[in-house]
């Protein structure tokens, strides 16, 4: 026997109505359903805080939270020592030198530029003692101990002006907020 077309819409009426029904009456639904799409559902533990949209049926997860940052306040004090070959001070009327310090991003390896990067230069005369240099660096960052590149190029410039130059670069780990670096290097003049 065929089933008359009032038959069916009487059993699909029914069959929609009964789970509407029952909902408006309070009987148990499953976890989520029905639960407002902007309310943070509570995270098992291990789970994943986040929310559930039961009208696209999706799961929204709360932004990572930011690592907290620490401002390092790091000092670093250049002096450059000088040492003599087979000449005096007296044949190096000009020394001049210039000092850079880099934050390296450590995700990266990346030597930073910009506000995470200072440079200094002095000039002296190689029969005056070199005056030390001092460069700050402050920074914000979540590491525990950053590492800094250390420049350091210096031109000594003889009495027929001709220009010795020497450069080093040094990495060195920070482990305190407020370090204090002392980097000394000595130059030997030809």
């Amino acid at each position: 026997m065929k089933p008359s077309v009032a038959g069916l819409a009487a059993m699909i009426l029914a069959l929609g109505v009964a789970p509407l029904a029952a909902e408006q009456a309070g009987s148990p639904q499953p976890p989520g359903a029905g639960s407002a799409p902007d309310r943070p559902a509570a995270a098992a533990a291990g789970g994943i805080p986040g929310f559930y949209d039961p009208v696209a049926q999706t799961f929204k997860p709360l932004a990572a939270p930011v690592a907290a940052t620490t401002e390092f306040q790091t000092d670093i004090n250049f002096k450059i020592n000088l040492h003599f070959g087979a000449s005096t001070a007296l044949d190096y009327p000009t020394v001049g030198c210039k000092f850079s310090v880099r934050y390296v991003f450590a995700a990266s390896g990346v030597v930073a530029s910009g506000f995470h990067s200072q440079s200094a230069s002095i000039q002296f005369d190689a029969q005056d003692p070199a005056p030390t240099q001092r460069i700050f660096l402050r920074f914000d960052t979540d590491e525990i101990a950053p590492k800094l590149v250390l420049n350091i190029q210096c031109t000594a410039y003889d009495i027929n002006n001709i220009g010795h130059s020497f450069q080093f670069q040094k990495v060195r780990t920070i482990t305190s907020p407020t370090a204090s670096i002392q980097e000394t290097v000595g130059l030997t003049l030809p």
